[in-house]
């Protein structure tokens, strides 16, 4: 393969290619594209956030799309595929036809941001690198500074999603102040799609990212300025898809630090009580994706246990300086009545290290001594998140060398109808997604 990268052109006229063996002795089958770098031909306009699937189909061609951008923008362009022919290239060019940005990889390449120098109309060629491949391939284009076809997500909002063809990149927006600290989960259980999440700055500098097989995490961001950020939330590798999850929680502000924790599935779970009004467990339940709140058909109360790990707190921490302590649980389905209407407020109990006499799960946890009442859940969830900020009786019980448990319960141990009214909420043991989280805020 040979190319004229550019060529620039004297005058208005007729101008004549001539393509030939240069050791005159060859012959065989070739190709020759044309194109014109500061007025494409052939060419498809191609958005903010949007991906194309297209085809290379003969050598040396070179795909062409356009797109209208202002001076000082930043742009992202991934193209891939999944052709072991194919070498992906993609080039960015400014409106004069002057090549600003490019890059090249077997599969997939990207431009990992390219500053755009005016405001005009600019090109992107997409292609096989050696000009003699050929096979499907998909080509995304994003603005960093500004993204379009993004979504807003919230603090403490999970969103499902999914990553539908090749190169695509989801966007998300959130707005956040000087000195904040983000934390940001991208989860899957799809065994082709290697997660990857990034956080990027107003003014489209990436600041955070992370990979895993399956969950990507960035546990901490510190977002240098006040305004709207971006995230972007796409497969690593460009060629897989598949269903994934993405929550954001913001840990801390400029004035204090934070930690947030998930539950220890091996401890949670759910204890039923041996008959009505007896108050002590009969049977339970830890190794379920959920747990049960409410009561079951024979006006027996259910209860649950919850267990993080807070020994990753600092040393010495006080009570004192400790400034909030958030418990978040999220719903999974309602079984009858929505125990949230009739049994008078959802509670929460403490206890350290644990309940009752160990770690594991056991039917007497249902009675156990904790400090009981140290916070009751809002009854209107967002996003099915149920939050209870707890009070300040609860600090002493904060376990800075090892597990803290919680045990939720409903005020009204039944309602007396005879019919199961339960809430189901995700427990340790369901996706990294969906567990119950522990946000602890103190100063520093």
């Amino acid at each position: 393969m040979t190319e004229i990268a550019s060529c620039t052109l004297p005058s208005t006229g007729s101008y004549a290619v001539l393509a030939y063996d240069s050791y005159g002795t060859g012959n065989g089958d070739y190709a020759v594209h044309l194109q014109r770098l500061n007025n494409l031909g052939n060419s498809q306009p191609i958005a903010f956030g949007q991906t194309i699937s297209a085809s290379i189909i003969s050598m040396a061609e070179m795909d062409a799309y356009t797109f209208t951008a202002s001076a000082g923008d930043k742009v992202l362009v991934r193209m891939s595929n999944n052709i072991t022919a194919l070498w992906s290239e993609v080039r960015v060019y400014g409106p004069d036809g002057i090549k600003l940005c490019e890059n090249n990889g077997p599969n997939m390449t990207e431009i990992a941001s390219c500053t755009l120098p005016s405001t005009g109309s600019y090109a992107v060629l997409a292609y096989d690198s050696y000009g003699t491949g050929n096979g499907d391939y998909a080509v995304h284009l994003q603005r960093l500074n500004n993204p379009g076809n993004s979504q807003p997500i919230a603090f403490g909002q999970t969103i499902s999603a999914a990553i539908i063809s090749m190169a695509e990149m989801d966007a998300y927006t959130f707005t956040a102040s000087a000195g904040d600290k983000v934390w940001v989960r991208m989860s899957n259980s799809v065994t082709s799609f290697w997660s990857e999440v990034r956080v990027y700055s107003p003014d489209g500098v990436k600041l955070c990212e992370n990979n895993s097989p399956d969950t990507a995490e960035i546990a901490s961001c510190t977002l240098p300025a006040n305004g709207v950020y971006k995230i972007l939330a796409f497969d690593s590798y460009g060629t897989g898809a598949g269903n994934y999850t993405i929550a954001i929680f913001h840990i801390t502000t400029s004035a204090y630090h934070g930690w947030m924790l998930q539950s220890i599935g091996a401890y949670d779970g759910w204890t039923l009580e041996s008959a009505e009004n007896s108050n002590v467990g009969g049977s339970m339940n830890s190794t379920a994706t959920i747990f049960r709140l409410g009561d079951d058909a024979a006006k027996r109360q259910y209860r649950a246990i919850l267990s993080f790990n807070t020994a990753v707190l600092p040393d010495g921490l006080s009570n004192a300086k400790i400034k909030s302590v958030v418990l978040k649980i999220r719903r999974q389905g309602t079984t009858g009545t929505n125990p949230f209407t009739t049994h008078n407020g959802l509670r929460v109990d403490i206890r350290k290290p644990f309940f009752g006499t160990g770690l594991n799960l056991a039917n007497s946890d249902f009675q156990a001594f904790g400090a009981n009442l140290v916070g009751i859940f809002g009854a209107t969830p967002i996003n099915n998140w149920y939050t209870a900020t707890l009070n300040a009786t609860a600090y002493p019980q904060i376990n800075r060398t090892g597990t803290t448990q919680f045990r939720l319960r409903f005020s009204l141990d039944d309602d007396n109808d005879a019919v199961a009214d339960f809430i189901k909420f995700y427990s340790g043991n369901a996706g990294e997604a969906f567990r119950p989280i522990l946000i602890i805020k103190y100063a520093p």
